[in-house]
């Protein structure tokens, strides 16, 4: 029965990594390795030189951390630290986009997988170097088992990296600000944005929105947090930039409804927080958004100002409607929605044995 976990992952994506990880020390040890501390090596810097180079001659919008050189390196960091035998290993994300020939089994966890995110209108969609994509689609198909916040890329997996449906489980996610109680409301007249992209999170598409809906409604307000957009000067348009997540709860107890107009989403934690707060939503058809709000509020194509227009509307007239409906999801996402229920099944299987060697792995590997 394994009694510690090695924890890899390359900085905290969005708070989930601190939250899983105490979840996940209620239940065994855990030793935690950030990769992103390894790009201020100067070891790496000639790697991290070809990375650039790399990402350069792949095209405009590439990272370097997303290419064939940067992931090598961070491999080699890894295997000489001997972290692959140690025990078991959950990496977060599929970054590291590591090959790996042997060694401790390991997990995954993750939001999506890039031919996922890659699938997003452009200019919004995932980019990355072809040499990286061919190392993460091998990463992906030598786990022994594959975490996923959302259903929509276990569909992914099985269709577009071949992985069989008995090795992925989806485990979901939870709120990693801490939440105090709700706050009764009856109007709607505080809209809530949280996003650090602007353009890519639909900011840009909301303050259109927003500024036709006000004509109707003069008292309605509009909060965005996350970010400072450049040459927002609205009236009644609020901007708090980065908030911590300490300080998160007090935007949701101020906010009747949280608008997320995303081009691109996996699941949105932001949506989680908000409906643990019970307030509606307007989300997008991008990614989970369907699956996590429900029936407690509105789904919209991206970019679609005019569809916005028409929910925030709809939002405010039936208010009371969609509040009684996220007051009944918010039942449903507590109890479903939780980082000690994903670190119980991740535990589970691995003291069941889920995380061993299996055959169809290395065949599947050979593709």
């Amino acid at each position: 029965m394994a009694s510690r976990l090695t924890m890899v992952h390359i900085g905290d994506f969005s708070g989930c990594v601190t939250s899983l990880r105490t979840a996940l020390r209620a239940h065994v040890a855990v030793e935690d390795w950030d990769l992103l501390s390894l790009a201020r090596r100067p070891a790496l810097a000639a790697s991290r030189l070809r990375a650039t180079v790399e990402a350069y001659q792949a095209g405009r919008g590439v990272p370097w951390v997303k290419t064939r050189a940067w992931s090598e390196a961070l491999q080699r960091v890894v295997e000489r630290e001997g972290l692959m035998t140690r025990g078991p290993v959950l990496f977060v994300q599929t970054l590291p986009a590591f090959e790996l020939d042997g060694g401790a089994p390991y997990a995954i966890y993750t939001d999506r997988v890039t031919r996922e995110g890659a699938a997003a209108p452009s200019p919004h969609r995932s980019r990355f170097a072809p040499g990286w994509l061919v190392r993460e689609e091998a990463f992906v198909r030598g786990a022994a088992r594959i975490y996923l916040m959302g259903p929509s890329t276990a569909n992914v997996l099985a269709r577009e990296y071949g992985v069989a449906p008995d090795r992925v489980a989806v485990v979901g996610a939870g709120p990693n600000a801490v939440l105090g109680p709700e706050r009764p409301s009856s109007a709607c007249r505080t809209l809530l944005f949280v996003g650090r992209e602007w353009e890519a999170k639909g900011g840009p598409e909301l303050l259109a929105a927003f500024r036709v809906v006000r004509r109707e409604f003069d008292d309605l307000k509009l909060v965005l947090a996350g970010c400072r957009p450049a040459g927002v000067r609205e009236e009644r348009v609020r901007c708090v930039g980065a908030v911590p997540l300490s300080a998160m709860d007090a935007l949701y107890t101020e906010a009747d409804a949280l608008i997320h107009p995303t081009h691109r989403e996996a699941v949105g934690m932001v949506l989680i927080e908000a409906l643990y707060k019970e307030l509606p939503c307007v989300g997008t058809t991008a990614g989970n958004q369907r699956w996590v709000i429900g029936e407690a509020g509105l789904i919209v194509e991206p970019g679609r100002v005019d569809a916005l227009v028409d929910a925030l509307r709809a939002l405010i007239r039936h208010y009371p409607e969609f509040r009684r409906r996220a007051q009944a999801r918010a039942r449903e996402v507590r109890e479903t929605f939780r980082w000690e229920k994903v670190a119980a099944t991740m535990v589970t299987d691995l003291r069941d044995g889920a995380w061993g060697p299996r055959q169809e792995v290395a065949q599947e590997s050979s593709r």
